[in-house]
């Protein structure tokens, strides 16, 4: 339920004091309007509207508190919206779960500090004590307040916890907001692989295609990167022949996977992988041959990137 404008008056009243009336225009701005008054409260600005002109700023500080003060429950909740791609059904913290499932809470709990077998009932009400400031509930579901927080919440959360995202988080997720390389038109809140988290990257795609999710390997961001298709390429001929196999099956069975596969030294089957065909290959090399020449210029930062904490 949204607050009223009388109600976000009040608020503004009770942590701003003499200086609310100068933050009337921000009163429907953000769904955390009651957040960024408490964070001013906490630490007035010399400008009050500072405070809400740069509403991501408070976000960070927000969890950074969680984290220092030992608030690991809440800093999970936080998480599992981001694991569950911002679709975290009540069910799932209240219902019988599958083993996977089972598996990416319990994973979750840890890269937070916290014990595995932590009770969902503990996680939901943590989840229930953020409403209004970071959660909202909709329909049985929970999710981070608004689609602008989710964006810098994955953004943070590649940076703090990252190889738990690779290895937990929807495949929906993994193939629309993970890099291996920056690039000049990625969105602000893309996440930047680090160069010593590409192999499970490329092994968590690999998982992907395994479980059948054909058409979130192929349609990964990444994809569009002549290089890194090599690179994926490449690593998938190093797999054994029954592995490779197995692959080419899948694929086969989805006519959504356009890419040509070939097993090497099975000439009865003729499933090597291989990236399309030879002319197609080359075409899209030659237009991919600038972006390859930036990453390679973005190298240096990447390996600012590996100096990150990524507890």
């Amino acid at each position: 339920m949204r607050l009223s404008k009388t109600e976000k008056q009040s608020i503004a009243e009770l942590y701003l004091n003499t200086k609310a009336p100068t933050i009337t225009e921000y009163y429907n701005s953000y769904d955390c309007f009651p957040l960024l008054c408490r964070q001013y409260h906490a630490k007035p600005a010399h400008n009050a509207t500072d405070v809400f002109q740069n509403v991501f700023l408070v976000y960070k500080a927000e969890i950074d508190i969680l984290r220092k003060r030992g608030h690991h429950v809440k800093y999970c909740v936080l998480a599992l919206c981001v694991m569950f791609n911002n679709k975290l059904k009540e069910e799932t913290l209240t219902e019988e779960l599958n083993e996977g499932t089972r598996t990416i809470i319990q994973n979750t709990c840890e890269a937070c500090r916290l014990e595995r077998g932590t009770s969902r009932l503990v996680l939901q009400g943590a989840l229930n004590s953020l409403k209004g400031t970071f959660i909202r509930k909709e329909q049985k579901m929970y999710k981070i307040i608004n689609d602008k927080v989710f964006d810098f919440l994955v953004h943070l959360l590649g940076q703090q916890i990252l190889p738990c995202l690779i290895k937990n988080a929807e495949s929906s997720l993994i193939k629309e907001r993970f890099l291996f390389k920056r690039t000049n038109d990625m969105d602000e809140f893309t996440v930047i692989i680090s160069p010593k988290y590409h192999s499970i990257f490329i092994e968590r795609l690999v998982d992907d295609w395994s479980n059948g999710k054909i058409k979130d390997v192929f349609s990964n961001i990444n994809m569009k990167k002549p290089k890194f298709r090599k690179i994926f390429l490449a690593h998938l001929n190093t797999l054994d022949i029954p592995s490779q196999k197995d692959l080419a099956h899948i694929c086969i069975k989805r006519t959504s996977c356009k890419t040509k596969v070939k097993v090497k030294g099975d000439e009865d089957h003729k499933h090597q992988f291989n990236d399309n065909n030879d002319e197609e290959q080359e075409k899209e090399d030659e237009d991919g041959e600038n972006d390859e020449n930036a990453d390679d210029e973005e190298e240096k930062n990447e390996k600012e990137d590996d100096g990150e904490d990524n507890e």
